[in-house]
């Protein structure tokens, strides 16, 4: 039976334009979604270092570039998703039995996947704004709302 990711219609010697195409566009998915995983561990280290917190606001950088990629990418693959659901589905459940309940484990596994990514920077975000706030507080910054800087004085 094809795997849910690269469906052949039965008798096919190769895959139609469509279906290659599908394959690329998911193979490109799982690759962005691998590298997201890498860059939030990899980020997650560092935020839990303690030797590495002498500069939080890198932290908050690394954390909002993070949360951009998985915003693009989640409603990348929700698109995808439908259009699977609207275009592709149909047209290989009527060549192919069973394959729409595949499909439906797939995206019931990948929804819980996603999920806990969800979580894990939703955990890490709060973390890094815990880390801000705990260094600007505990190391003097308080000239970055004017106070000792010179500037606002009303002069």
């Amino acid at each position: 039976m094809p795997s849910p990711s690269q469906p052949v219609p039965p008798g096919s010697g190769s895959p139609s334009a469509m279906e290659a195409f599908h394959a690329s566009f998911q193979g490109a998915l799982n690759d962005e979604f691998e590298a997201l995983v890498r860059d939030l561990r990899s980020a997650a280290g560092a935020v839990a270092d303690a030797s590495d917190a002498s500069n939080p606001m890198s932290h908050r950088v690394t954390v909002s570039e993070l949360l951009a990629r998985w915003t693009f990418l989640i409603a990348t693959y929700r698109a995808h998703v439908a259009a699977e659901d609207e275009v592709l589905l149909p047209a290989v459940a009527a060549r192919v039995p069973n394959v729409a309940h595949a499909y439906e484990l797939e995206h019931e596994a990948e929804d819980e996947l996603f999920e806990s990514i969800t979580t894990a920077l939703d955990d890490a975000n709060r973390a890094v704004e815990t880390l801000v706030a705990t260094a600007s507080t505990g190391n003097g910054t308080a000239t970055a709302t004017g106070n000792g800087t010179g500037t606002g004085t009303g002069t």
